[in-house]
């Protein structure tokens, strides 16, 4: 968890599990972006990309400890 290459892995993860959150949340049937609570749609994005680094500190005790992969 010290090292450049996991905290690189860490916020490319974390970038692309925001990513992935906003596009499934502006895709739900019947989403209208006029009417979309944007307060709500940030937090929801940022919840996202806080679990993602949450989820790769944890996984630094399994696996490669440079890695924020839990494979080897």
């Amino acid at each position: 968890m010290t090292s450049r290459i996991f905290w690189a892995d860490t916020v490319e993860r974390a970038i692309k599990t925001a990513a992935q959150s906003g596009v499934a949340l502006l895709t739900l049937e019947g989403t209208n972006l006029l009417e979309l609570d944007w307060e709500q749609f940030w937090s929801a994005i940022a919840l996202a990309a806080l679990v993602s680094v949450l989820s790769s500190m944890g996984s630094s005790k399994t696996g490669d400890n440079t890695s924020a992969s839990l494979l080897k």
